[in-house]
């Protein structure tokens, strides 16, 4: 048997088989690239997140902070206020016929606390946790400074009310005062129509011409009501009671000073009611005052342990 060889090129054919190669390294390139991008992408997302969870630290502790400055501010103007109060007394003790209006401290920081009373809360909130009573620690807070707040506004109406008042009797009582020497001066020209150059011999003439002349003195000195009273209206009233009470002309005198003395009292008792008030608001301010940091004092101690 004959074996015959035959020798030539061969062909190998690798066409189907490359496509699949270029699809797996196509698909491979494209793998990787989106890991890649995934990878960078998460990487991306984890630092925007630690500067965002920054951020918000840093918002919360500003904001802590903020309210921290806002309470102590708070607590400063009220114990200036206080002082104020106490100084108001000690002044108007001096003279109760003369209203003094007591000064007031003007301050903001209300209507700033209001403005961030509800971040405030988010703030705490993201510091402390369930384990420790912050939330009823700063309702008390807040309870008080509203307290404070209302007591502000007390004493600027109880003030502006009193004010009112005293100078409405004030404006009678001098209105009574004046007419005392116009009438005198009436009945002085009557009695010296009556008796001519005799009198100055009368004791009657003498006590009504001193009077005029008394009053004009005190106007000169721009006395208080207190000197009017002391110096005038009840030395004039005790002459006239012991001495002339029996004149019908002086009666109009009496029932003015008289009048005049009652307007006195009213405000008198008006001043005395408004200090009594003013030292219990003393009282309850500096109540209110141990109180808030006392609740400033925890709220702080909370934030400190959890930060």
């Amino acid at each position: 048997m004959d074996v015959i060889l035959k020798l030539g090129e061969h062909n190998f054919d690798f066409g189907e088989s490359s496509i699949w190669i270029q699809f797996a390294l196509t698909v491979l390139g494209a793998f990787l690239g989106f890991g890649t991008a995934l990878f960078f992408y998460y990487k991306r997302l984890k630092r925007e997140k630690k500067r965002e969870k920054s951020n918000q630290l840093s918002k919360n502790k500003n904001r802590i902070s903020y309210h921290t400055l806002l309470i102590e501010n708070l607590v400063k103007n009220t114990e200036q206020q206080i002082n104020l109060l106490e100084q108001f007394k000690l002044e108007q003790e001096k003279d109760m016929l003369e209203f003094i209006a007591p000064k007031q401290v003007a301050t903001n920081d209300f209507q700033r606390l209001i403005l961030i009373n509800k971040d405030i809360f988010d703030s705490f909130n993201y510091f402390n946790n369930k384990e420790n009573n912050w939330v009823e620690e700063l309702k008390k807070l807040h309870t008080n400074i509203d307290f404070i707040e209302g007591t502000f506004k007390e004493i600027n109406r109880i003030t502006s009310n009193h004010l009112e008042s005293c100078r409405s009797n004030a404006t009678e009582i001098k209105q009574k005062i004046e007419l005392i020497p116009d009438r005198l001066t009436s009945y002085a020209f009557y009695i010296q129509k009556e008796l001519g150059e005799k009198r100055l011999q009368s004791d009657l003439y003498v006590f009504v011409n001193a009077q005029i002349s008394k009053y004009g003195e005190l106007v000169e000195n721009k006395s208080t009501l207190d000197d009017f009273n002391n110096e005038y209206i009840e030395p004039m009233l005790n002459l006239i009671m012991q001495h002339y009470k029996e004149d019908p002309f002086l009666e109009e005198i009496i029932f003015l000073a008289k009048s005049a003395r009652v307007k006195m009292n009213d405000i008198r008792t008006d001043v005395k009611s408004t200090i009594e008030t003013f030292i219990e608001i003393h009282k309850k301010l500096e109540s209110a005052v141990k109180k808030i940091n006392e609740q400033n004092a925890k709220l702080i101690g909370y934030y400190n342990s959890c930060s």
